[in-house]
């Protein structure tokens, strides 16, 4: 289980626990916005890292799930990053 931190209007805020398949990190490969949370397992685990031009890649070759969507537009509602650009459509 992996525990999420954020400050959030500027204090620290336990976030909901991620769980196996879970994933972190779509924010700023999705948005490029800044980190917004800070991750620590809370016991052993085995995680998976996938560099942003093998996820960008991946996006362009299959549609997102609605989770990855769903999820990411929750993160990124609860996160306060004034410098974050807006999204784009294509």
């Amino acid at each position: 289980m992996l525990a999420v931190l954020a400050v959030l209007d500027g204090a620290a805020r336990d976030l909901p626990d991620v769980n196996a398949p879970g994933y972190v990190g779509e924010l700023e490969l999705l948005h490029g916005a800044p980190r917004s949370a800070t991750v620590v397992a809370r016991s052993d685990y085995r995680v998976l890292r996938i560099p942003g031009a093998d996820f960008t890649a991946a996006l362009e070759t299959a549609q997102p799930s609605l989770a990855l969507i769903g999820n990411a537009g929750i993160r990124l509602a609860r996160t306060s990053t004034p410098s974050m650009p807006p999204v784009q459509s294509s």
